[in-house]
């Protein structure tokens, strides 16, 4: 029994043991687990780490924001192993978050906006705290588009950046998923980096952007330097940088510019005071000081003396970095020639170099006010000058014009203001002149115009001259030059035509004295002209006029000019036109003399033909006047029997021939017959 009891109590005690040893096994059990799971979770955590130390070199070394996007993205879909991944941003004016990247699902939807509360984004942009949907398909605030019904698990992490929201990433799961707090924080801190990355792509961005602006704005000032460098270069003005002092910083010489000052190298750093005129430098001292004080541009012009020449210059300031004045020196003197030529154009009649009508007429307000009085007034006009041009050209006119104002101004004293005032109108005012003093000055006029006709007898000059005196301040200057001008037609009236009959004569001696027609021409057309009349029984006066205007039928060739009268070869279809003017010049010549009056309208007729095809009206037939038809048979008969510059003299029979042949066309048929006649018998 003893034994019993010591065997049962021995038991006991072994199995009290045992279940000593086995809860010390269970405990060792417990705690190995433990620290499994420790090991498993801190081999987790040093993943974790080692992965956000490799994302975070991954995502930082990537400077374009789509590379960024795409990155964070795909390395969160393969840490969480998920299907689908997906970031919106923040807009510019924080209304909306933008879709800029997904990956899994198809790109359709980048770019779609969502409001603040609006499915996942909205929800965690609302919140700004991580978000996790399970049963995302059945969830009442996702996104109505059917690309997401196979989502089951959906995560939205928040994008931040010092504090503020600035976008979301999330990921989607096609199984339900348990979300570790492991995980989650991880997603978080993953979100934290992201946000730093995309901060820093932004930034890059920024950077690169102002560099690329910057260096445009750099390119842009070189290229505007380089431009402006060339064009003050280009520029033809002599350009200087002052000081307010009057030092000189910087200059740029200018080509073919004199300024009379010292070598540019010799220039730099000394002041205008130097080298330049005391008055000179004073002024350009005042005008870098207006310039210096109201930053307002400056001018001012000056004369200097050049090699003996004087020469203009402008010189300009202008304000450009603080306290410097660039003065821009401009040779002028071209320009001032220029309006000195422009202002005696504007004072001065063109042909005779005299005042014109504006001077005169500003002359006469000056003197209105009678302190020079008396005044003498004399107006002088031109005879003939109309016929001189119509007849000889207004070149000739012009000389005559000239001459004219020669003779006029060689009358007067240089205090006198001699003037031009219309076509062939003089008037010349006299200060301080009595009635004595203008008329021997009316006379001088006169002596002058008849010692000059004298010595040039092919055109003279005579002047009609009439005169007025102003001796009372109330009497205007107009009714002075009106009197002058009633007393000058006065005695143009008395002599005007003699004067015509006189400039007539010279132009016919001058027809004579350059006619190409053989000696004895007029007097061989006079003889069967009168022989014709004869033989018509014309009357003695008709006969004297049909040898008058054989001798002046052609004196309108007084106005063709000498290389088309005297050309041997044949005329131009121009040259014959002008030659045609003729019997025109000539008509008009006849009617200003009374000798000549009696056959103008002969002289204007005269190359009419019997076909009508004549000048310059074209008549034809018995309109044509009878003693045109006679002289035109006379004068074609004469000039084919005598020689002529372009071609030689034919036989009177050959001449007969041919008058006979242009019986009917250019000649009256029965004066041709009785010409004839009239021929053979001599």
């Amino acid at each position: 029994i003893h034994k019993e009891q010591h065997l049962l109590s021995s038991n006991e005690e072994l199995t009290a043991a045992y279940e000593e040893v086995t809860a010390m096994e269970e405990e060792l059990r417990q705690q190995c687990d433990e620290l499994l799971a420790n090991d498993e979770q801190l081999r987790h955590h040093n993943e974790y780490l080692n992965l956000l130390h490799k994302t975070s070199l991954a995502l930082m070394s990537r400077l374009s924001s789509e590379d960024l996007l795409s990155s964070i993205v795909s390395t969160a879909i393969a840490f969480g192993k998920s299907q689908y991944g997906f970031i919106s941003l923040l807009t510019a004016d924080e209304s909306y978050m933008e879709l800029k990247i997904r990956i899994g699902l198809d790109m359709s939807e980048l770019g779609y906006r969502q409001k603040k509360g609006e499915g996942i984004v909205g929800k965690v942009w609302e919140t700004q705290q991580p978000l996790v949907i399970r049963n995302y398909h059945q969830w009442s605030y996702r996104l109505p588009f059917t690309n997401f019904d196979v989502a089951r698990t959906s995560i939205g992490i928040p994008l931040k950046s010092d504090g503020k929201i600035i976008g979301v990433f999330g990921m989607n799961y096609t199984e339900d998923r348990e979300i570790s707090t492991s995980e989650l924080t991880f997603l978080q801190s993953f979100a934290e980096l992201a946000s730093l990355a995309l901060d820093h792509a932004r930034l890059y961005q920024s950077v690169q952007a102002d560099l690329w602006e910057r260096r445009k704005i750099e390119q842009a000032l070189q290229a505007s330097e380089s431009h402006t460098r060339a064009l003050i270069e280009a520029y033809p003005d002599f350009v200087l940088r002052l000081d307010h002092t009057g030092t000189i910083l910087w200059l740029k010489a200018a080509r073919d510019f004199q300024i009379a000052l010292p070598a540019e190298e010799l220039l730099i750093g000394r002041n205008i005071g130097d080298f330049l005129p005391e008055t000179l430098t004073d002024r350009i001292l005042y005008y870098v000081e207006e310039t210096w004080q109201s930053k307002k541009n400056q001018s001012f012009e000056f004369e200097i003396m050049i090699d003996n020449q004087l020469r203009y210059r402008e010189m300009r300031f202008v304000s450009c970095l603080p306290g410097d004045i660039l003065a821009i020196v401009r040779d002028i003197t071209d320009r001032k020639q220029m309006e000195q030529q422009l202002r005696y154009i504007g004072l001065h009649d063109p042909v005779t170099g005299l005042y014109n009508r504006l001077y005169f007429e500003e002359e006469m307000l000056r003197l209105e006010d009678c302190r020079q009085c008396p005044v003498g007034l004399i107006v002088c006009d031109l005879d003939g000058l109309k016929l001189v041009n119509d007849t000889l050209g207004h070149s000739q006119g012009d000389a005559l014009l000239k001459a004219t104002a020669h003779v006029i101004r060689s009358c007067f004293r240089a205090s006198d203001v001699v003037a031009r005032i219309g076509g062939d109108e003089f008037a010349i005012l006299m200060p301080l002149s009595d009635l004595a003093t203008t008329e021997q000055a009316c006379q001088r006029i006169r002596n002058a115009s008849t010692e000059y006709s004298l010595s040039n007898p092919l055109i003279p000059i005579s002047i009609s001259v009439g005169m007025a005196i102003k001796s009372d301040p109330a009497v205007p200057m107009n009714a002075v030059f009106k009197e002058a001008d009633n007393n000058m037609y006065r005695e143009k009236l008395h002599h005007s035509q003699s004067n015509r009959s006189a400039i007539v004569q010279t132009l016919a001696t001058a027809m004579e004295a350059r006619d190409f027609i053989t000696d004895g021409h007029a007097d061989r057309l006079q003889d069967i002209v009168a022989d014709m009349g004869d033989s018509l029984g014309l009357t003695a006066s008709t006969i004297s006029d049909l040898r008058l205007l054989a001798r002046f039928h052609d004196i309108g060739k007084v106005g063709v000019p000498d290389h088309i009268l005297f050309k041997s070869g044949k005329l131009t279809t121009e040259e014959y036109t002008i030659m045609q003017r003729h019997s025109e010049i000539g008509y008009r010549i006849a009617q200003s003399s009374p000798d000549l009056t009696p056959i103008a309208d002969w002289i204007l007729k005269h190359h009419e033909r019997w076909d009508g095809q004549g000048y310059p009206l074209g008549l034809a037939a018995d309109d044509i006047p009878l003693a045109c038809r006679i002289l035109g048979i006379a004068d074609a008969y004469d000039a084919m029997t005598n020689d002529r510059p372009y071609r030689q003299a034919m036989t009177c029979q050959e001449a007969i021939a041919e008058i006979r042949h242009c019986s009917g066309s250019q000649f009256d048929p029965q004066l041709v017959e009785i010409f004839i006649t009239i021929i053979e018998n001599n």
